[in-house]
Order: C-alpha cells, then structure tokens, then sequence
C-alpha cells in the first residue's frame, strides 16, 4: 500500500482590515494636517475645542477613534466642517506657528524672553530662537555641561555680551558673535529701545578666534 502523501496546506486567509482602525488613522491623519496647517499646537487646540490634549494625541497617532460630538467639537475649534475631518488630507508643504501657540520662556519679570521658533513637535538637532530683553535688562546665562555652537545675531537695539572671562563686546542692529554654550555668558540691553536677538543653537563646531 504505497504512503499516504502529505495534505497541501491551504493557504491561510489574510486578515481582513478593521474598518474601524482605518477610520481612525483616516481622521488622525486628516486632524494632523489641518492642525499643522492652521498653525494650531496640541495645547492651542485644546484649549479652543475643550477636548483634552491628551485625547487629541490619541486620536492623531490613530488610538482612539473620535465620537461626533467630539468630531463636532474639534471641527468647530479648527472653523472647518466635520466632513473634512474624515477626508483624507495631504501633508502641506508648510506650518505656520501662531504667536499665541509660540513656546515662550520669561526671566526677569518679563523683561527677558526667549522664544522657540520650529514646529511645535520637531525634535530637530538645531534649535532656533528669538530673544526679547528690555531697555537696562541684563540676563546672566550659565554655562552649560553639553557642548553646542551658539550663533547671535542682533535684529534690533544695542546689545552688550559678555563670553566666559573676556571684556564685554558692544553690538549693534545687524552684528553676530558665535560661541561655545560651555562658557558662562551675560546678555544686557544698553540702548533705550527693546532688543530682539536671534539665536542659533547647533552641534559644536570650533569657533575661529
């Protein structure tokens, strides 16, 4: 009796893609892209639409799949119907950050500002600023432990910066001093005006004397 011969395997039925799940990522990817593009971060949006941060990061990232009233809500926070949350979107080619969503740190009593310009989620090696000092204000900065290049340069007003041990330098509307962040560095407004100082932070490099 000659050997049974092996059953074929059947092929196994590819699993079939929850509706539910592709809607989900539809409108987390729609709601990421109308944010972006209205220059909205996730906090701005919150506080406008009254759906939590943390709820809205879940329905972004595809988590949690939204109810219409918070469809509504969202969609009535963003000025845009409810349809176009659930329609797919293509990235724009650009974000806008609004004044108001801008990440901003205060010193001083408010006389000394330091603004964050990228977008509200990017990680990016190089961080890019915009400084704020008020008329007589001076801002002592430590130095820091990780070794980066820094890049000043002065938009508006009269700036005087002191580098680690050196004699103050005076710059005027238009000058730019480049620096290792391991040296202690004093910032002080010596004109009448308000200055705005734009600051670029990047990976160490060595700085020509």
């Amino acid at each position: 009796m000659p050997p049974a011969r092996p059953r074929a395997k059947q092929a196994s039925a590819s699993k079939p893609v929850d509706p539910a799940t592709q809607v989900a990522k539809l409108v987390g990817d729609s709601l990421r892209a109308i944010r972006r593009q209205q220059g909205h971060s996730l906090d701005t949006l919150a506080r406008a639409s009254g759906v939590s941060r943390a709820m809205l990061g879940q329905i972004e990232t595809g988590k949690s799949a939204p109810t219409i009233t918070l469809l509504w809500k969202i969609a009535k926070a963003l000025g845009v119907p409810v349809a176009m949350l659930i329609a797919p979107q293509d990235e724009p080619s650009y974000q806008i950050e609004r004044k108001d969503s801008a990440r901003v740190v205060s010193a001083g009593n408010g006389r000394f500002e330091a603004r964050q310009i990228a977008p509200a989620d990017d990680p990016a090696e190089t961080a890019f600023k915009q400084l704020r000092i008020g008329p007589g204000h001076r801002e002592r900065i430590a130095a820091s432990r990780t070794a980066t290049r820094i890049s000043l340069v002065v938009g508006r007003g009269t700036l005087e910066i002191t580098v680690g041990d050196e004699p103050p330098m005076r710059l005027a509307e238009g000058d730019a001093v480049f620096f290792s962040s391991t040296l202690k560095h004093t910032l002080s407004n010596i004109g009448p005006e308000e200055s705005i100082l734009y600051l670029v932070v990047s990976p160490q490099r060595s700085c020509r004397s």
